[in-house]
């Protein structure tokens, strides 16, 4: 069963290191938010990456991503007033401004072209405002590998200025790229299914 809880604690704690942007860290900070041990710390970590909840460096001693965010470039910004993080997808950056209950703007770019593609997201993440271009769409592929979505399926999701490019480019894809055209509104409706739930805060009974 998915500590869920240990996930929402994560992932608040890793969105605050990141607004710090302090040097990237080991665990450490981890096992003194959960004051415990750096054993019983790897090992919960451990377990969130074997159900692909956070991503890990290569030599698994610092996080250095829990979904929608990650440290590390990627051709999607997102930006909460005066801050900017990545995400690690088109969904994903659509979907954060929903977890978080905050108004965002999407800065991201055309797969094909490399064109300018930004999306305001209003009434804190639940609806879209301004989109440009006005066509802009995205691809949601479906390529899931090495259980990591971050490496695969996550790389397959991306902003398109318009339908004709985003043709252009399927149509460029070596062998089969399984997935689906999403407008705008549909792709914020797959994020805010995703994301918004996850630090809601259950009701009581």
């Amino acid at each position: 069963v998915v500590n869920f809880f240990l996930y929402k604690s994560i992932l608040i704690f890793f969105f605050f290191l990141m607004i710090r942007r302090p040097p990237r860290s080991t665990l450490f900070p981890y096992t003194t938010l959960f004051r415990s041990s750096p054993r019983q710390t790897s090992g919960l970590i451990a377990n969130l990456k074997m159900r692909d909840i956070v991503v890990l460096d290569s030599d698994d001693t610092s996080i250095l991503g829990a979904y929608p965010f990650i440290d590390r470039e990627t051709e999607h910004l997102v930006r909460i007033g005066d801050i900017t993080l990545h995400a690690m997808c088109a969904i994903d950056a659509l979907g954060a401004g929903a977890m978080l209950g905050l108004n965002t703007t999407i800065v991201s770019s055309c797969r094909q072209c490399g064109g300018a593609v930004h999306v305001e997201v209003g009434r804190r993440g639940t609806v879209l405002g301004a989109i440009s271009p006005p066509d802009a769409l995205v691809w949601l592929g479906i390529r899931y590998e090495n259980g990591c979505a971050a490496n695969s399926l996550c790389t397959s999701m991306a902003f398109f200025c318009s339908e004709v490019h985003l043709q252009s480019w399927h149509g460029a894809q070596a062998g089969d790229q399984p997935g689906a055209r999403l407008s705008m509104a549909q792709a914020l409706q797959a994020g805010r299914a995703i994301f918004q739930p996850l630090l809601r805060v259950p009701a009581r009974t």
